[in-house]
């Protein structure tokens, strides 16, 4: 059988108690998303910067994923933003990353005259996998309503110890830990 630790990051991040958040982001700024949109995924064709491959967004906020990392990039104001990044600490910087549970529809960025910059057909997803991210250890993003959630999935003989995680960017963070 096997067992999940589950620990819930809320789709509107600044209510979360992160603290004062003083890293400002270099990255692109969150497109602008209805707040009343399920969350989904959507694979990264250079609409996100390396080496997010995968992307979801809020209403003030967006998730990139990478294999031994997270970036959240909040959206404090128009001009301004600051990101907190999650890194896997010793894991497995090859991991597979994949989408799970293709939703319906495709997004397209049509952005600017030239065409050969577009990006069609970008499919969504319900779910991202991260394979192997520790031996044994496997991690699934996915959206609950309009929260952002990650369960770790441990094969039976897997050490859970070693999943470590570092945050970089906050001042301060308070998690609340849920084990099912």
């Amino acid at each position: 059988m096997n067992h999940c630790l589950k620990r819930i990051l809320s789709a509107k991040f600044n209510r979360l108690a992160l603290g004062l958040l003083t890293l400002s982001a270099t990255a692109a700024q969150p497109v602008a998303v209805p707040a009343t949109l399920p969350l989904y995924f959507e694979a990264n064709q250079g609409q996100a910067g390396v080496p997010a491959q995968f992307i979801a967004r809020g209403h003030d906020y967006q998730f990139l994923i990478a294999p031994a990392e997270a970036q959240i990039v909040l959206r404090k104001s128009t001009a301004e933003s600051a990101a907190v990044r999650m890194q896997f600490v010793g894991a497995n910087a090859q991991a597979p990353v994949s989408g799970d549970a293709e939703l319906p529809g495709k997004i397209n960025y049509l952005t600017g005259n030239d065409s050969a910059q577009w990006r069609t057909g970008v499919a969504m997803f319900a779910k991202v996998r991260v394979g192997e991210l520790y031996p044994g250890v496997n991690l699934v993003y996915y959206g609950n309503q309009q929260q952002l959630e990650y369960d770790f999935a441990i094969a039976p003989g897997a050490n859970p110890d070693v999943i470590a995680i570092h945050y970089d960017g906050a001042d301060k963070f308070r998690s609340t830990r849920r084990v099912n």
